[in-house]
């Protein structure tokens, strides 16, 4: 494949500092692609932008465009995919250095790091912390990148599926896979790791309650630890919560309008606003709580289980969904109470009944 590269230099004014020099900037473009970066030297706008500039000037000049087409050269001979940004790294390193596994790992999280907050949880960085942490098992972290084959990937596929539930698995490696694409976009991986892998995530069976089931809980009486940790899962049963934005849940999202009380507000996981209505039973519990109980989501299912075996956190946004649709609401409506969308409310929250199916055809028929 055919590779051509244009090296221009610029000496910008608006750059200058209040001795009136600017830095020296370099324009690399390969194969159509650009990018600039600041070599380590200053001149004056004035001077660079003359016909003729001073030998000072035209020295520093011919001095980079030599390095530069040196560390091509040298990207070459290391069969190194030819773009503008793994050229500009070759500069930044001063020269050809093998990109080593490590590296790889470190460079996505550090871009992963600043997504906390914004798009990404930090439990879920943390999952990507310990992928990288079972891939180091099998390869050193000092090994060039191209030890990242599809043989080694295999394995470490199968051993991920050997451990772990088919949904976790999946999970594990699809944030592999991340990485992967990280280094094949970069062009520091030539050959797609993940060739014949194919990634599938399990449907698992929507287990929701019905509206006796709920009824049931509702009457029960237990200790205060564990009470309280059944009015939360009441009030997701009633509200379709999430566990995270249960936790992140203030007496002021209740909204009242007429007889009807609401929530409105953004999900804390997507981002995304979800309005969900308040079914009856949830509303006293929530106005019984100036705060709700803070617990981690591994005691809060680790207790459910002391109260009933069959109860998870997840159960109580699925009953609300399930009855919701139930009820004869759109799919539509549904997602947007959840706050996810029509596809993922129908395949993995909303359970239509048998008795729905018939009694709806029924009333069309």
């Amino acid at each position: 494949m055919r590779t051509t590269s244009s090296i221009q230099f610029y000496c910008r004014p608006s750059k200058a500092n209040r001795d009136g020099y600017s830095p020296l900037e370099c324009s690399v473009t390969l194969s159509g692609q650009r990018k600039f970066l600041n070599l380590p030297m200053k001149f004056r706008p004035t001077e660079f932008n003359k016909r003729k500039p001073n030998a000072e000037i035209i020295e520093a000049m011919d001095l980079w465009r030599e390095r530069i087409n040196d560390y091509l050269l040298q990207m070459m001979r290391a069969k190194m995919v030819m773009t503008a940004q793994t050229l500009r790294e070759v500069i930044q390193n001063g020269g050809v250095k093998a990109y080593t596994v490590g590296r790889l790992f470190s460079d996505y999280l550090q871009i992963l790091s600043k997504r906390v907050g914004v798009d990404l949880t930090q439990t879920s960085h943390r999952k990507y912390e310990i992928v990288r942490d079972k891939v180091l098992k099998y390869v050193d972290a000092d090994a060039d990148v191209t030890s990242l084959t599809p043989s080694l990937i295999q394995t470490i596929c199968a051993d991920i599926r050997a451990h772990y539930d088919p949904s976790t698995a999946c999970g594990y490696m699809t944030r592999l896979k991340a990485f992967t694409r990280y280094g094949i976009d970069n062009g520091l991986l030539t050959i797609n790791p993940f060739q014949g892998i194919k990634i599938s995530k399990p449907i698992k069976p929507i287990k929701a309650l019905d509206e006796s089931d709920i009824q049931h809980l509702s009457k029960l009486t237990l200790e205060p630890r564990l009470q309280r940790v059944l009015d939360l899962f009441l009030i997701q049963c009633g509200t379709g919560m999430a566990y995270c934005d249960l936790m992140a849940y203030t007496p002021s999202d209740l909204k009242q309008e007429g007889d009807h009380y609401y929530i409105c507000k953004e999900r804390t996981k997507t981002g995304k606003t979800f309005t969900a209505l308040v079914l009856p039973f949830a509303v006293p519990i929530l106005q019984h709580y100036h705060h709700l109980y803070q617990i981690s989501n591994q005691k809060y299912n680790k207790y459910l289980k002391e109260i009933d075996p069959r109860l998870t956190t997840h159960m109580g946004r699925r009953s609300y969904a399930t009855m919701l649709v139930n009820k004869g609401l759109d799919m539509n409506i549904v997602a947007a109470a959840l706050g996810d969308n029509p596809q993922i409310a129908a395949r993995y929250y909303a359970k239509v009944y048998d008795r729905t199916i018939i009694q709806q055809q029924i009333a069309v028929l």
